[in-house]
């Protein structure tokens, strides 16, 4: 008897990227009738209308601005700056 794999698939639907690499994989996932497969928005999950907000300034930055967006997107893959997110993302909660 197989064992029903349970897989969990995120990701956020700012920009169209993550959530269209997010549904191949979730397709692929399903070919195999022994998984049970959720697919789940994180921006949706976020409290305090932080989705909508993250998805405005996202699309702003992209269109106007979008050497910011660089500089914050290289400045997350840093240790020190990830203490600060990292508390961020409580008050979020």
């Amino acid at each position: 008897m197989a064992v029903k794999k349970k897989i969990l698939i995120l990701h956020a639907s700012a920009g169209h990227g993550h959530e269209k690499a997010a549904k191949a994989v979730e397709i692929e996932c399903r070919n195999d009738p022994s998984n049970e497969v959720t697919l789940a928005d994180v921006l949706e999950m976020t409290s305090l209308g932080f989705g909508k907000r993250y998805r405005t300034l996202y699309f702003f930055m992209i269109r106007w601005i979008p050497w910011l967006w660089g500089f914050f997107y290289e400045a997350t893959d840093h240790p020190w700056v990830y203490c600060f997110i990292k508390t961020q993302r409580r008050l979020n909660n």
